[in-house]
């Protein structure tokens, strides 16, 4: 597999800003959209956005028992 990052650098400038004309409020939300996505991907997995391979990318990434551990859990009442 590939890396993701010329994926997504291919995304902003080729898909959004040229076929699809969005405007720059559009890409900015994208952007910080992804960077969120990205940065919990890295506290996950322990790999920098600029490493990560589509292979990285799978469910136990992104299930509640990979995330619970570092997710905070529901206030209690006493």
């Amino acid at each position: 597999m590939t890396l993701i990052a010329p994926t997504l650098q291919a995304f902003f400038t080729e898909r959004l800003a040229r076929q699809r004309q969005a405007s720059p409020r559009t890409i900015a939300a994208y952007r910080d959209a992804l960077r969120l996505l990205l940065g919990f991907v890295q506290q996950q997995t322990g790999i920098a956005p600029a490493r990560l391979d589509w292979n990285d990318l799978n469910a136990d990434v992104f299930s509640w028992r990979s995330s619970a551990a570092t997710a905070p859990g529901p206030a209690t009442s006493a």
